[in-house]
């Protein structure tokens, strides 16, 4: 039986999987990962995304690459430097979140609460626990996927006016 959710003493923990990116420790749900894998080359798009990567091709699929927003740095550099890409399984296909190394597959239990940051992104954060005497950020995929989608259209939309 493959299950994402464990018993212990507390309740109820999903399992997750517990990665690494420019410094910060994420987490996503295991259930939606697909498979990890070395970055692959991807195309940079000609829109500005704090979000959205590029595109790759993956197993004869073209796949949007997902960055974790990650404040006050240069994307370019920080997704040159990532080794690790994430496939993720969402409601249009798969998709792709760039990842510097992964920590763990773990079951985790963590506080949910308001995002840190109020701003488009919020949608993107559940919660945050610690592993390993580590802070992690739980991540929504789906929040996050939005967030881009809601971003691009937005960026769309302010160039067509």
């Amino acid at each position: 039986m493959n299950s994402s959710v464990t018993k212990t003493a507390g309740g109820d923990c999903a399992t997750y999987c517990v990665f690494r990116y420019r410094g910060h420790t994420f987490a996503v749900t295991a259930s939606c990962l697909r498979e990890v894998s070395s970055s692959p080359k991807f195309a940079e798009l000609p829109v500005r995304s704090r979000g959205l990567a590029g595109i790759c091709h993956l197993r004869n699929e073209f796949v949007p690459v997902l960055r974790v927003p990650v404040r006050n740095e240069s994307q370019a550099k920080l997704d040159e430097a990532a080794s690790k890409m994430l496939t993720l399984q969402g409601a249009h296909g798969d998709w792709g979140l760039l990842a510097d190394e992964v920590v763990a597959i773990t079951p985790l239990d963590f506080t949910g609460g308001p995002s840190k940051y109020q701003d488009e992104w919020s949608a993107a954060w559940l919660g945050s626990t610690t592993f390993r005497e580590e802070v992690v950020q739980i991540l929504d995929p789906t929040g996050l996927y939005r967030a881009v989608e809601d971003e691009l259209s937005r960026s769309q939309e302010s160039s067509i006016s």
